[in-house]
C-alpha cells in the first residue's frame, strides 16, 4: 500500500505487473511495459475479482505486444483505477475492462463504464530505439512530448532530468532533446 513503480522496463514475463487484494494507493508511472502476457493486471493474479482495491492510478507507461492483454481491470469496483496519458501498441487486446474487450479508442468512448478513463492515451508504435532490446524512445516516436507532468517522477531510468523537451515524455526513457 502506498507504492509508486516508476523507470521500469518490464518485458518477457506473465505479468508486466501485477497486483492483488487489497492494494491502495499504488502510482504506477513512466513504465515501459513490453512483451508479457499481462502488461497490467488489477485482480488477483489473472482472475476475475479482487476486493479492497482503492485509488490505483497510472499514467506516462508505454504498454506494448502483451499476449493476452495491455491492461486488465478485473470486476471489482472499477471506478477505483484511473489511467491516462499511456501509450498502447501491438497488445493481443489493449485492455479489458471488468470483462469486456477494448482497443484504446473504444475504451475512450465506453463512458460511463469506464470512467474517463486513458482519454490523452495513444494507441501508436512507440518506435523504440532497437524493438526487444533498447526501449529508449527513437527521435520520431509519438511518445516524445506526450505525457502528463509528474513532479514525483522527475528524472528517467538513466537518471537524466524530466522533461527534456516542453512535455514529459511516456515510457521509463526520457529522449534527449
Amino acid at each position: 500500500n502506498g507504492l509508486q513503480i516508476y523507470n521500469n522496463v518490464l518485458t518477457h514475463n506473465k505479468f508486466g505487473i501485477v497486483m492483488g487484494d487489497n492494494a491502495s494507493n499504488i502510482q504506477i508511472y513512466n513504465n515501459t511495459i513490453d512483451s508479457n502476457q499481462y502488461g497490467l493486471d488489477f485482480g488477483q493474479a489473472g482472475q476475475d475479482i479482487a476486493t479492497g482495491v482503492v485509488n490505483l492510478v497510472m499514467k506516462n507507461n508505454i504498454i506494448t505486444n502483451n499476449t493476452v492483454c495491455g491492461l486488465r481491470v478485473g470486476s471489482f469496483d472499477a471506478t477505483q483505477v484511473s489511467g491516462d496519458y499511456n501509450l498502447y501498441y501491438g497488445n493481443a487486446t489493449d485492455i479489458i475492462w471488468n470483462g469486456t474487450n477494448y482497443n484504446l479508442a473504444g475504451l475512450q468512448s465506453a463512458k460511463p463504464e469506464t470512467s474517463g478513463n486513458e482519454l490523452h492515451s495513444i494507441s501508436a508504435n512507440p518506435s523504440f530505439a532497437s524493438p526487444g532490446s533498447n526501449y529508449k524512445l527513437d527521435s520520431g516516436s509519438p511518445a516524445i512530448d506526450k505525457g502528463a507532468t509528474i513532479s514525483a517522477v522527475s528524472y528517467d531510468k538513466n537518471y537524466e532530468n524530466r522533461p527534456q523537451g516542453p512535455a514529459y515524455d511516456i515510457g521509463a526513457y526520457e529522449y534527449p532533446n
